[in-house]
């Protein structure tokens, strides 16, 4: 594995938006605060030591990596591997550490949650991310020292960001840190979306959880954990994972293995210094928890209020059309001759802001390796339908349980 200089740091200080909507200009997100730590026990599992096989099956089926293309080698289809260093050079952990020897590969993580849609944090992506960076399924532990076999059929890119929702505030009592994002192509092999869970009242203190995602980058790892306060229905979680940067957009889930939330952000170091220089993981008290995580189902809400076409998501797979504005009179013998008089201007209407990456490179083009991309923001519209489809689309989502 070649070296590299340290990767963006992309788990940006993620506070949400709130519903009346803000808007962000590129660049203009906070540095990242230190992300999540140990709470108590070290209660993180690669998937081949996994005690729930549910989870593990979620790894293999739905968990995807964000990954910058100066940290993966995709010249060979049938042999898709890390560039880059370990965890344990990276980060200069001291010996006993776990995990030193992984490869730290990924900068954000997301959930896969229709045929073409991934769920991630908003504070993930940008135009640019959009632009150059990869969608990796596959990337986990099938041993202690073995990494699953990837190939290029596991590897896609951005066609599109199709939500993407950050609230700049963190003080704010609604806020928001989601994004939505369309795949190159539909997945394929041995892929399935997550089961979502639509009722943010169904998340109580003292629920287990548990976040799957790429801390720090290295393979997918289960972190395990509680709930300890909940603030519906628009606010946010918070919980007790052993989470770390590079979990920001993570998949979290309730006990039954259901998607009720996307892991954002914490406020404590991931590891400490030591004297001698070298880094240990930062323990503390289980009650001392401070990851933040936002409801799942606020974005599902807001991707089907604006009229965007799901049968898993929404119940409907081609929407109807919006009907034309003030549309003209059909002509009438009497008018036939007479000048056509100038049609009235057309309100604008609100809607989806789209950024778009209309030439989707293939996979297997290697990206430059100058490039730089870390944390953006883009134009962010949050729409005011989502209570007033809270309650139909609960209805319909609960067959997803």
């Amino acid at each position: 594995m070649s070296m590299r200089d340290p990767k963006p740091v992309l788990f940006c200080l993620s506070a949400l938006l709130v519903l009346a909507g803000c808007s962000q200009s590129a660049g203009s997100r906070p540095e990242s605060k230190a992300a999540p730590v140990v709470f108590g026990t070290d209660d993180r599992e690669d998937f081949f030591e996994s005690t729930d096989p549910k989870f593990a099956d979620i790894i293999r089926t739905s968990t995807v990596a964000l990954v910058d293309p100066r940290y993966i080698d995709v010249s060979d289809p049938e042999n898709v591997v890390p560039d880059t260093v370990s965890l344990g050079e990276y980060l200069d952990l001291c010996g006993g550490q776990r995990y030193v020897d992984q490869p730290s590969m990924a900068s954000c993580s997301g959930t896969l949650i229709d045929d073409d849609l991934v769920l991630t944090a908003a504070h993930c992506v940008d135009a640019e991310v959009c632009a150059n960076w990869y969608f990796v399924f596959g990337f986990y532990m099938t041993g202690p020292e073995e990494l699953n076999h990837m190939t290029a059929a596991d590897v896609y890119t951005c066609a599109e960001i199709v939500i993407e929702e950050y609230t700049e505030d963190e003080n704010e009592p609604t806020w928001h840190d989601y994004a939505i994002v369309r795949l190159d192509r539909p997945v394929e092999g041995p892929r399935a979306p997550a089961n979502i869970e639509m009722d943010p009242a169904s998340i109580a203190v003292g629920d287990p959880i548990a976040a799957i995602g790429f801390g720090n980058g290295i393979p997918a790892k289960i972190h395990s954990g509680v709930v300890l306060r909940s603030t519906i229905p628009w606010g946010y979680f918070i919980g007790t994972t052993d989470t770390f940067s590079g979990n920001s957009g993570s998949g979290t889930y309730n006990a039954e293995h259901e998607l009720i939330g996307v892991f954002v952000r914490g406020t404590q170091a991931d590891y400490v210094e030591r004297p001698r220089g070298c880094s240990v993981v930062n323990t503390v008290n289980e009650e001392d928890g401070t990851q933040e995580y936002d409801y799942a189902s606020k974005a599902v809400l807001d991707f089907c209020s604006r009229g965007y076409a799901s049968e898993r998501l929404c119940g409907v797979d081609d929407p109807e059309p919006v009907p034309d504005i003030d549309p003209q009179p059909e002509p009438t013998p009497e008018s036939e001759g007479e000048p056509t008089p100038e049609a009235e201007p057309v309100p604008e209407q609100d809607s989806a802001e789209v950024v778009e990456n209309p030439e989707v490179e293939s996979p297997l083009v290697p990206k430059p390796d100058d490039e730089d991309v870390g944390c953006g923001a883009a134009e962010n519209h949050v729409s005011a339908l989502i209570a007033l489809l809270l309650v139909g689309l609960l209805g319909q989502r609960k067959a997803m349980r």
